[in-house]
């Protein structure tokens, strides 16, 4: 993977074992030094029919004092419950260097294959202080906060589609030229397509992965997805993609995410800004 130092944040998912303190990441300390940071991160799990979908962040510090170290740990989320399904995690660093991170997830439901997941952004502190997580070989995935909305066109909307909210449980292509089209919801999450009349999976924020060829269809550029740019709704093409920073007047910039890699896509919808 990249050096962190040439970025804000360090991304990856993992795929989790429920009832088990998961590895996450190590840090490795230098005597008489410490590692801070956060780690933002959302946690999704499915039984075949219930969702369970939810946010949080940690805050961690971990110090080495003449060999002696002391780590400290802060979250805003720990625990969910609705009623009909409940899980709790909790975070853990040991007192060693390196310090393992680790994960303990315990939900009611029966998960089924590929859950729970995890979609976890590290944000240093202090990146000349910060040495790069190693992740434990878990595959990448796409994962966020997802709704099933119908879709509403005439035609199939690939994955990658930029959608508006075009009824109560429905979803058209974006368009950023009409003020009725402009306000994205999210895109399509479902591989290969949702087809017309069909529920469909929108990803509204998170990770969201698809073949180089797949989003060349998305951004009109062969190659896939330029790792490190930020993409905005195309105001030339609706429900596609473009790495043009949009500048006409009366267009709408509207900022849908940006490339981790050639495939991967971090969804960070922002609020458009008329021109």
């Amino acid at each position: 993977m990249a050096d962190p130092r040439k970025a804000d944040y360090t991304h990856y998912s993992l795929i989790l074992t429920n009832n088990v303190a998961n590895e996450v990441f190590r840090i490795p300390i230098p005597t008489n030094q410490h590692r801070y940071g956060n780690i933002d991160y959302i946690f999704e799990m499915f039984d075949g029919t219930l969702w369970q979908v939810s946010k949080g962040r940690l805050s961690y510090n971990i110090r080495d004092t003449n060999g002696v170290y002391r780590k400290d740990l802060r979250t805003i989320f720990q625990t969910y419950e609705d009623g009909i399904s409940s899980f709790s995690v909790a975070w853990d660093m040991s007192e060693e260097n390196p310090s393992i991170v680790t994960l303990f997830v315990t939900t009611s439901l029966t998960p089924v294959a590929g859950f729970p997941k995890i979609d976890v952004i590290i944000q240093p502190a202090d990146m000349d202080d910060y040495l790069y997580p190693t992740p434990l070989g878990n595959p990448l995935v796409s994962t966020g906060v997802i709704l099933r909305l119908t879709n509403e066109e005439q035609d199939n909307l690939p994955i990658g589609t930029v959608l508006y909210a075009s009824s109560t449980l429905g979803v058209k292509r974006a368009n950023a030229l009409s003020i009725f089209t402009k306000d994205v919801i999210g895109l399509v999450y479902s591989d290969p397509y949702v087809v017309p009349g069909d529920l469909g999976e929108v990803i509204i924020s998170g990770t969201l992965i698809a073949t180089t060829d797949q989003w060349d269809v998305i951004t009109g550029v062969p190659g896939g997805l330029v790792p490190g740019s930020l993409y905005f709704l195309d105001p030339y093409k609706i429900g596609k993609l473009t790495a043009l920073i949009p500048y006409i007047r009366g267009q709408y910039a509207i900022s849908i995410g940006r490339a981790l890699s050639s495939t991967v896509l971090l969804v960070k919808i922002a609020g458009d800004i008329l021109l």
